[in-house]
């Protein structure tokens, strides 16, 4: 068992960088708390972003990138032997299928895979996988997934009249949610 610790020290020795993917401000959030742990000097990081933040370019080794596909992030030459993690914060290189390029070649990621990352994208996925039991179904309609489900071309006016139709039956406000990559951006919510 001691040798096993050694090695493993030796190793996390080794590995000794951190990248974190995404400049925005939950990405600074997971720099700014890892650099306040105890084992922080531990790790040099690396940030990788489309836009300089600057807390990001001064409290870390800042990769600045045109784009988050998957080929130009691949293509950095970052990814050796000596990474301990990478952390994958923005859709888009998730949905793209950056984590699982990074685990085919064995590096360590904190991300959901392509498969996985499903839930986050498609507001449609979630909501089928969420509603097994048809509960949220009653409170809850979707609107714009009709097109698939009828089997025919639905237009516009329809959606619109059917979701306010809704609104007066429940005399509740409404919450429009985008299917698909939306960056945060992809929900109405009446009133707003």
């Amino acid at each position: 068992k001691t040798n096993l610790n050694t090695v493993l020290f030796i190793i996390l020795l080794i590995m000794s960088k951190i990248v974190i993917i995404g400049s925005g401000a939950r990405e600074c959030a997971i720099l700014m708390k890892l650099k306040q742990s105890n084992l922080s000097e531990r790790y040099e990081f690396i940030t990788v972003g489309a836009n300089v933040n600057p807390y990001m370019f001064k409290q870390s080794n800042f990769v600045f990138v045109e784009n988050y596909e998957v080929e130009t992030i691949t293509n950095l030459n970052l990814f050796r032997d000596d990474i301990f993690m990478v952390i994958i914060g923005p859709e888009a290189p998730l949905v793209n299928g950056l984590e699982n390029k990074l685990r085919e070649r064995n590096i360590f990621t904190i991300a959901p895979s392509r498969e996985s990352s499903k839930i986050e994208w498609s507001k449609i996925y979630a909501r089928r996988l969420l509603n097994n039991d048809n509960t949220l179904q009653k409170y809850n309609p979707k609107f714009g997934d009709l097109r698939e489900e009828l089997g025919f071309d639905i237009s516009k006016d329809l959606i619109v009249d059917s979701i306010l139709k809704f609104r007066n039956i429940t005399s509740s406000d409404i919450v429009l949610k985008k299917d698909g990559l939306c960056g945060g951006k992809g929900v109405f919510v009446e009133g707003d």
